[in-house]
């Protein structure tokens, strides 16, 4: 099980879907939903960027790529940006398979996942967040 999870989407279908999943399969301990990429910037300046890294709880990031505001790859130039107490994995969500998305997404190294998640989807990332060991830097 993760601990916390953010689900970033401007789409509430989807949404609404992912944490029916995520619910369903105690994925999570707690998913926080933001619409768009400044949201979820906001929400890593509250979570990431504590002095405490006891206080740093966020293991995964849901990105979809489409969205208003800051789009997602606009969210990873920020997030690259961020002096963050965590490292919580990035996985990229998308309604469609546009050449173009799927060749930003191959240079940032992430994987793209088709929206709404799967079941499949879901035990793959937890098999994968079980093998990332992250180190936090002493602050």
């Amino acid at each position: 099980m993760v601990r916390k999870v953010l689900l970033v989407d401007d789409d509430d279908i989807s949404t609404f879907l992912n944490i029916e999943l995520m619910d369903r399969m105690a994925f999570a301990e707690e998913t926080v939903v933001a619409t768009n990429g400044q949201e979820a910037h906001e929400v890593l300046l509250t979570t990431c960027c504590s002095s405490n890294v006891s206080e740093c709880h966020l293991d995964l990031i849901l990105l979809d790529i489409n969205m208003p505001v800051l789009d997602g790859f606009g969210f990873l130039e920020e997030y690259g940006k961020m002096d963050l107490c965590c490292a919580p994995k990035v996985v990229l969500l998308s309604s469609s398979n546009h050449p173009d998305d799927l060749e930003k997404a191959k240079q940032h190294g992430l994987p793209i996942l088709t929206k709404p998640l799967t079941t499949e989807n879901l035990t793959i990332i937890l098999s994968e967040l079980s093998k990332v060991v992250v180190e936090t830097p002493n602050k």
